[in-house]
């Protein structure tokens, strides 16, 4: 008997999926405030597209795909890393590992704890919360006392202090009982806004919609026609008539005073028993509508020092069940103002010498660096050749002003130069994004707009005034100046005075504009703004106010040699 054959069948090998139908990840961001957060997204989709796209492929293959897909930054950031394998041993895996070594360095426990206990919830909900906590005590290192500490943190930092209350009383509080009770807290206050939410009352005019008033005045026939034998009284005001002083039906027609003229103030309708322009009392008086039975409209408002007619409101009548009170107040205007604003062109005319030039303010800035940073000299970016001769000439232009100088001798820093074209206009500004990394900053805070609303209470006049070149108005010292060396297809050139660019310019220039602008009234400084207002218990003194201060502010600007663009 011939012996069976056994066939033993193997596993199919995955096919590597065509490049085309996915999605590769995007460039590498090695400039995002949370660079390791960041990578661990961009290495886990990367691994993804590895595993799909390149399998069976050589790692020499993998290792391009992997350099084309950090991008140009991330090319630059391999070019300086060191590895322990040469150039052509590497691998995928290799390279990986070193990048998260640079991209992932080694956490300070302390400091990781101290971003977990300072977390509070904001305006956000509170699955977000619980995310953003775990994620934080995820590299804290908690141990056993992991949930326990997440529990706490939920009960210390929630934002409703009533619930805090109740879970204060929870007697065996664990996590879990905790995220319950927080989300059901949260659904419910959901639901329950939604159950009582009120819709909005708004006057609607039928007289526009003959079909539907033709619809309405059938059914009213016919109910009232299934009512027969019923009692008439049901129809009658619930009060006197505001127009005749009797109790009839609520139609227009049964009012015995409909039509009719009073002479006294000339308007109709109404006995001159029910005439309130002769009261002295403010009264919203009534019209019965003729076909409608649910509802009157407004037709006048009297006032005690005149009569006007309010007859409609944007082309639509006021509804009965507008439930308000309406309070009317009429003010009148009975004295000219004798105050003249100020205008632009008085002060271009009177404060010339403030809206030209460039200024500068006192002292000179030393940008403090890291001196553990290695200096990196970047090589120069092409230029567009319709943008030579228009940057040629700007270059000569900020030389003859002293903003920028030639340099002809070696500097450790050198960054890419940036162009930013704008109408009739060619900005020059630097990319300074590895000598950004080894400034030292001041953190000088800048003030916002929500940090000033609590003083405008009685502003009632604004103005905004802008620095010419803001950042211009500093000067650089000789040592800082040659920091800010940039390259360009002319030559080296650095700024003489604070450029676009660096990381520590807006809060250097904040804090010598404000120390510029120290002891103004009513003057605040946002940035490279100047907020100017007027205050006062009327428009004309505000106005009166407003003026004085920006007199004051183009006084101290000359005085500083403030500049301000028109």
């Amino acid at each position: 008997m011939a012996e069976a054959e056994i066939r033993v069948q193997q596993p199919a090998q995955h096919q590597a999926l065509p490049m085309s139908i996915l999605k590769p990840p995007r460039q590498l961001d090695m400039d995002t405030t949370n660079l390791p957060d960041h990578w661990r997204k961009w290495k886990e989709e990367l691994t993804l597209y590895m595993e799909l796209a390149m399998i069976g492929k050589p790692e020499d293959l993998k290792l391009k795909l992997f350099k084309y897909l950090i991008g140009p930054q991330g090319r630059e950031i391999y070019s300086t890393l060191e590895f322990d394998q040469a150039e052509q041993d590497r691998n995928l895996n290799d390279v990986l590992a070193v990048f998260d070594r640079h991209c992932d360095p080694k956490k300070d426990e302390t400091v990781e704890r101290y971003h977990f206990f300072t977390r509070n919830q904001e305006s956000e909900s509170f699955d977000k919360y619980l995310t953003d906590l775990r994620i934080l005590a995820a590299t804290c290192n908690f141990g056993e006392l992991h949930d326990s500490l997440i529990r706490d943190r939920i009960v210390c930092g929630i934002s409703e202090i009533h619930l805090r209350e109740r879970l204060l009383r929870e007697a065996d509080l664990t996590l879990d009982k905790c995220v319950h009770i927080c989300r059901a807290s949260e659904i419910s206050k959901k639901q329950s806004l939604a159950l009582n939410a009120q819709s909005a009352v708004h006057a609607v005019s039928n007289k526009s919609d003959p079909k539907q008033k033709a619809r309405k005045s059938r059914n009213s026939k016919s109910s009232n026609s299934k009512q027969t034998g019923k009692s008439g009284k049901q129809n009658l005001l619930e009060r006197p008539c505001n127009f005749c002083g009797l109790r009839h039906e609520k139609r227009r027609h049964k009012c015995p005073a409909y039509g009719k003229e009073f002479n006294a103030c000339h308007s109709k309708s109404h006995f001159s028993s029910m005439c309130h322009s002769l009261r002295n009392l403010n009264f919203v008086s009534e019209t019965l509508s003729s076909e409608e039975e649910d509802y009157f409209e407004i037709n006048t408002v009297n006032f005690t020092s005149e009569t006007l007619c309010l007859n409609s409101v944007n082309g639509q009548s006021f509804p009965k069940r507008i439930f308000a009170t309406m309070l009317v107040k009429v003010s009148k205007n009975t004295s000219e103002s004798t105050h003249s604003p100020i205008t632009l062109e008085q002060l271009k005319k009177q404060y010339r010498d403030v809206f030209q030039g460039t200024g500068l303010l006192e002292g000179k800035y030393k940008i403090d660096i890291d001196p553990a940073v290695t200096p990196v000299v970047h090589p120069p970016r092409k230029v567009p050749v319709a943008l030579r001769d228009k940057l040629k000439s700007e270059l000569q232009r900020l030389t003859d002003l002293n903003i920028i100088a030639p340099v002809t001798d070696p500097t450790p820093w050198v960054s890419s130069m940036v162009l930013v074209s704008k109408p009739n206009k060619l900005r020059i500004c630097i990319d300074p994004k590895d000598l950004n990394q080894a400034i030292r900053r001041s953190h000088h805070p800048i003030p916002t707009i929500e940090d000033i609303l609590p003083e405008l209470t009685k502003a009632k006049i604004f103005s905004t005034l802008d620095a010419k070149n803001g950042f211009w108005h500093v000067e650089l010292d000789e040592e800082s100046s040659y920091l800010t060396t940039f390259n360009t297809p002319f030559g080296w050139y650095r700024w003489c005075r604070l450029p676009f660019g660096i990381s520590s310019a807006p809060e250097v220039f904040e804090l010598r504009q404000e120390q510029a602008l120290e002891g103004l009234k009513c003057v605040k400084s946002i940035h490279d703004d100047i907020l100017l207002y007027g205050e006062g218990d009327t428009y004309e003194e505000a106005s009166r106010d407003h003026d004085r201060n920006l007199e004051n502010l183009m006084e101290r600007c000359r005085e500083k040699n403030t500049q301000i663009e028109l």
